[in-house]
């Protein structure tokens, strides 16, 4: 193929943007859904890790602390699945 011709051909990036074109939005959701995603993906074992170092030692536990932190990570959790449901929604 000459390079007449290669710089013609559009790349398939060219090709996939084409098509979202008209679906901005949708894309820009996707993106910002994808990242609060990871983001509480992330902070779920930062918790766990607070949650270790309130256990000091045999029968110096914070029990009080360490169900705060799993009420967290519980409302972390069900964040992740609702942004992350949304964001499949979105894709499809």
């Amino acid at each position: 193929m000459s390079k007449k011709n290669k710089n013609k051909a559009p790349s398939t990036l060219s090709k996939v943007l084409g098509l979202l074109r008209g679906k901005r939005i949708l894309v820009a959701l996707s993106i910002i859904f994808a990242f609060i995603v990871v983001l509480f993906t992330l902070y779920v074992p930062i918790l766990i890790g607070d949650a270790i170092d309130l256990i000091v030692g045999k029968g110096n536990v914070d029990f009080e602390g360490i169900f705060k932190i799993l009420v967290q990570i519980g409302i972390s959790v069900g964040i992740t699945a609702i942004f992350q449901w949304l964001m499949n929604a979105v894709n499809n």
